[in-house]
């Protein structure tokens, strides 16, 4: 079935009783408004029973009417900005498979079934330029909508729609409006007028929260995150395995470093987590080989080689993506999912997160500083296969302090920016050290292997140059969690 995408950027406006949209002729770069066209659009919105696409900021619906009839699925898309994905209309109401499988992370096992009726009359207006290109569109909608129990609600709005590079002029239509009375909306969404707000109402962690509230609140953002990525993978954008593996590494850590603020149940989660990272580190790893490799071998190798380095990762970069949809395919998937979300502290974490987190933080501080020691005493292959359990160490050091700073957060920030430093000096080195493997490899049936020898040492070179600057880099950074929590 055909999917389409279409990204919007768009603004919502009450429209009190007795208010009329004001013309819009003479704003900036538009030429010409389009005469009124009038659609009588009727939509139908799918959700669970206890609404988790619209906890998550997704709406669906069925819609038919207009130019644009068919099933919609909006994501958000950053401030006024949506990304919609559509399907055509089809016999059956039932929500399409290429949909349900997108909000698979959000609905889980739960049937998608309607949650209310939205009857929309709408009058369009475009805003065109000299040279007839739209450069916004308008409209007025006058809505009828029936939710839960039959309930009906009835109120109008403006909607309006800028093209790319169109804030000013959505500035100035704004302007326009608001003069005539019109001020923004305060519902996202039609639905959430039918349906309520369904967000986390919980305030932001402080600095006098407990640690079970500061803990709690970044495992639930990384619960979202996940759900997201998992959303963004399946629709294969740029970066989204990597975020969805970050998101897994930051919930994992969180559980370990602060595992003392959990029951002992919880235990198992983190292994699943690291379970779900592995799944999907595979994906990302030979993205970023391939990508590293093609580089260093651009002025050292020929046509031939460069082909076989490329069409070995691809191909298994097409499996390992197979290997990652399969995961989120599976029930196992499903059943982390759920526990996470349900992930409660115990009593120790009602003490102060200002008390408490610091003594956490100093433990992890105490697991780096062992394994950089360790580190020194190793050569060769050894001494990297060290120095990658420090990387492990101090990127759970990193998410800890992620975690810590809403109880102090200027001094967190200077931390993580140091941190920041120290984890693109480990990563360098751990990459250069998987290079390392992938030349032995591509070496086996290479075309060529001389240049692949060239990049070898180049990559062992860089290892070692890392390495050099590990410690210096590590008590900077130690200094900077040391400041901000003690």
């Amino acid at each position: 079935m055909p999917i389409d995408l279409v990204a919007e950027v768009e603004r919502k406006y009450e429209l009190p009783p007795g208010r009329e949209l004001p013309a819009l002729s003479g704003l900036p770069g538009v030429t010409t408004e389009t005469s009124p066209e009038t659609f009588t659009l009727d939509a139908t919105y799918y959700d669970t029973a206890d609404l988790r696409l619209l906890r998550g900021g997704l709406t669906l619906r069925r819609r038919t009417g207009g130019d644009d009839a068919g099933w919609h699925l909006k994501i958000p898309a950053g401030t006024d900005a949506r990304t919609e994905v559509r399907l055509p209309l089809a016999e059956t109401l039932a929500v399409p498979h290429d949909l349900a499988s997108l909000v698979r992370s959000y609905a889980r096992a739960m049937p998608l079934e309607p949650q209310a009726t939205i009857h929309t009359e709408r009058t369009r207006r475009r805003l065109l330029d000299e040279h007839g290109v739209m450069r916004a569109e308008v409209v007025l909608d006058r809505v009828r909508a029936t939710g839960p129990g039959g309930r009906t609600h009835e109120w109008a709005e403006v909607e309006v729609e800028q093209a790319a590079d169109g804030r000013p002029l959505a500035d100035a239509i704004e302007s326009r409006l608001r003069a005539a009375g019109i001020t923004r909306s305060s519902s996202p969404a039609k639905l959430v007028r039918v349906l309520g707000t369904v967000t986390d109402r919980r305030p932001a962690p402080n600095r006098r929260s407990t640690a079970g509230e500061v803990v709690g609140a970044y495992l639930r953002a990384q619960s979202a995150a996940l759900a997201a990525g998992d959303l963004a993978v399946r629709r294969g954008e740029a970066d989204s395995v990597h975020q969805m593996r970050v998101a897994a590494r930051r919930a994992r850590s969180t559980l370990q470093v602060y595992a003392k603020l959990f029951d002992p149940t919880t235990r198992p989660l983190a292994d699943e987590l690291g379970w779900l990272g592995v799944q999907l580190s595979a994906a990302r790893d030979a993205e970023v080989q391939r990508d590293r490799l093609l580089s260093g071998l651009a002025e050292l190798a020929d046509e031939r080689l460069i082909a076989h380095v490329r069409r070995h990762f691809d191909e298994r970069a097409e499996r390992a993506r197979g290997l990652a949809i399969a995961a989120l395919d599976s029930e196992r998937y499903l059943e982390l999912l759920g526990a996470l979300e349900a992930v409660e502290p115990n009593a120790k974490a009602e003490r102060r997160a200002a008390k408490a987190i610091p003594k956490t933080l100093a433990a992890a501080v105490a697991e780096v500083d062992e394994r950089l020691r360790a580190s020194h005493a190793a050569h060769g292959r050894e001494r990297d296969e060290r120095v990658h359990r420090v990387r492990k160490a101090a990127k759970r050091l990193r998410y800890a302090i992620e975690v810590a700073r809403p109880i102090s957060p200027l001094a967190a920030r200077d931390a993580l920016a140091e941190f920041t430093g120290l984890q693109d000096l480990l990563g360098e080195h751990q990459d250069a050290v998987v290079a390392q493997a992938e030349l032995r490899t591509l070496a086996e049936d290479a075309p060529d292997s001389f240049a692949l020898g060239v990049l070898y040492q180049r990559e062992r070179d860089i290892a070692d140059a890392r390495i050099a600057r590990l410690d210096g880099r590590w008590r900077k950074a130690r200094r900077a969690v040391r400041t901000a929590f003690w």
